[in-house]
C-alpha cells in the first residue's frame, strides 16, 4: 500500500532484473494504473532505457501534471534524453511555483546536465533562467553555479575538440570545413564568456 515501498521494488527489479519481461510488465503497469508521482517517475526513467519511443511519449502528457515532485523526475530523464524542444519544460518548471526544497535542486542540477548537450542557441537561451536562479536563495544560488560551472567545462572540452579537428583540417587542406570549425569555435568561447559572466 505505500508508495516508497512500491517504489523501492521497481528500482530494485530494474537495478537486478531489468532484461526480465516481469519487470518490463511492471513499469508499464506503474506507469498506465500507479498514483504516485514518485512510482510513476522511477517507472518512467527505468523505461526509457529499454523502450525511449513509449517513455519520451508518455513523459510529454507527464508535463501537464501540476506536481513538483513529478517536475523533478521528468527533468531526471530529461538531462539524460532532452532535446532543444524540452527546454521550454524548463523555463516552465522554473516558472511555476511548484518546484520547491530538494524538487527544485534536483531539476536546477538536471538542467545543468541537460545544457552541457544542447547546441550554443539553447545554451545562450538558458541565461535567464540561470540568472533568475542564481538570485533565488541560497541553495538555490549555489545549485545554479554549480550547473553554470558544469556548463562551462563541458563548452570548454568541446573547443578543445574543436582546435584538434581544425588542426587536422588545415593539415589535410580542407580549409573550408577548417573554417567553419572555427566560426563554431568562436561561438563556443563567446558562449564560455556570458557563462562566467554570471557568476
Amino acid at each position: 500500500d505505500k508508495s516508497l515501498v512500491r517504489q523501492a521494488a521497481i528500482d530494485f527489479l530494474n537495478v537486478n532484473f531489468p532484461q526480465e519481461n516481469i519487470t518490463k510488465e511492471i513499469n508499464t503497469q506503474a506507469l498506465e494504473k500507479d498514483l504516485s508521482y514518485r512510482v510513476i517517475g522511477s517507472a518512467l526513467i527505468h523505461q526509457s532505457k529499454y523502450d525511449f519511443s513509449n517513455a519520451m511519449r508518455k513523459a510529454l502528457a507527464l508535463e501537464k501534471e501540476r506536481s513538483g515532485t513529478m517536475m523533478s523526475y521528468l527533468a531526471t530523464l530529461y538531462a539524460e534524453h532532452g532535446k532543444a524542444e524540452q527546454f521550454g519544460f524548463f523555463k516552465n518548471a522554473f516558472a511555476s511555483t511548484l518546484l520547491s526544497g530538494s524538487n527544485l535542486y534536483n531539476t536546477i542540477s538536471s538542467f545543468g546536465i541537460y545544457l552541457t548537450k544542447q547546441e550554443s542557441s539553447i545554451q545562450e537561451q538558458a541565461l535567464p533562467e540561470l540568472k533568475a536562479l542564481l538570485s533565488g536563495g541560497a541553495y538555490s544560488a549555489f545549485f545554479a553555479k554549480y550547473a553554470i560551472q558544469n556548463v562551462i567545462s563541458s563548452i570548454e572540452k568541446s573547443v578543445k575538440k574543436l582546435e584538434q579537428e581544425i588542426q587536422t583540417l588545415e593539415s589535410e587542406k580542407d580549409f573550408l570545413q577548417a573554417q567553419q570549425k572555427t566560426r563554431e569555435k568562436e561561438q563556443a568561447i563567446s558562449v564560455i564568456e556570458l557563462y562566467r559572466n554570471l557568476l
